[in-house]
């Protein structure tokens, strides 16, 4: 590799506040303004790109920041999804996967899956647009499912779920900084048989009233009353079929939770566990076909 090969094919645009190359590797940082027609326009917010050419293709990294002076001193800190509202996306690319690469022979940039070729400038174009656009609009609204989903897990175990602190807990335990209480509360035994938490209890009584409300008329297996035996024998179904639900879900979590691992045994990932790691996946293909950036002739 010939110094900063990618660097010296990127020529400076109307917009771009500082372009730096990096020392100890074939690549650059851009500091650039937003266009004036766009909504995230303002005195202190930046786009931050950073590119990397490695042995595996092209590596970057395209953030909102905030301008931050102290002095003589200015830092640019990374806004949050919270602060600009979804109006840009912040993404980074995958190191193992990555979408494009750099012919130093040519001095151009290939799209691997399409084979399209792109200057160093389109290039970046082709990041600027996607930041520019909302590209995780859908993916917010299922990890918003997701989390529900989760929260009402960890409800019906008579636990909370909440995203951040259940990640901070997991990282905390792996460190081996304290241990997570994972203790059953709560629990109702039913005739000292049945193992259930409160909350499957309170679904029970609900699901019980409305469906005895709605379907006495069609009940076809005798007098609708607590006498009946068919009925009593269907009631202890349930809570047999609820007792599994509880212990389940229960052990779920807990190994969720306390993610045990050692050389005698290999801990296999839950459904809990997935779903939770699913709303950390934010990586999409990036869209090419942008008119601003056009395949180089």
């Amino acid at each position: 590799m010939d110094g900063n090969t990618i660097f010296k094919e990127y020529k400076k645009e109307v917009g771009d506040e500082k372009v730096t190359p990096y020392k100890d590797a074939d690549g650059f940082s851009i500091v650039r303004m937003y266009p004036s027609k766009n909504k995230c326009f303002s005195k202190t917010q930046r786009i931050f790109i950073q590119i990397v050419n490695s042995e595996h293709g092209i590596v970057y990294n395209v953030n909102m920041t905030e301008l931050l002076t102290d002095g003589d001193e200015t830092e640019y800190s990374i806004v949050g999804e919270g602060k600009h509202k979804n109006k840009v996306t912040n993404y980074y690319s995958d190191r193992a996967d990555c979408e494009f690469r750099f012919d130093s022979s040519k001095n151009i940039v290939i799209h691997q899956k399409t084979q399209k070729e792109f200057s160093a400038n389109e290039f970046v174009e082709i990041l600027v647009s996607n930041h520019l656009a909302d590209r995780l609009c859908w993916k917010r609204k299922l990890n918003w499912v997701a989390a529900k989903t989760l929260q009402i897990f960890f409800w019906l175990s008579d636990k909370q779920y909440e995203k951040t602190k259940v990640s901070l807990d997991i990282y905390h335990y792996k460190k081996g900084e304290g241990k997570i209480n994972t203790e059953q509360k709560n629990i109702e035994p039913f005739f000292k048989y049945f193992y259930i938490s409160k909350n499957i209890v309170i679904v029970i009584l609900l699901v019980s009233l409305v469906l005895g409300i709605f379907f006495q008329e069609k009940w076809m297996y005798g007098d609708f009353t607590l006498s009946n035996p068919v009925l009593i024998l269907l009631f202890f179904i349930i809570l047999f079929l609820c007792e599994k639900l509880s212990i389940l879900l229960d052990k779920m979590i807990k190994d969720f939770l306390q993610q045990q691992e050692t050389p005698y045994y290999e801990r296999k990932v839950n459904l809990i566990e997935r779903i939770h790691n699913y709303q950390f996946r934010n990586k999409f293909d990036l869209k090419i076909d942008i008119k601003h950036a056009q395949t180089q002739k």
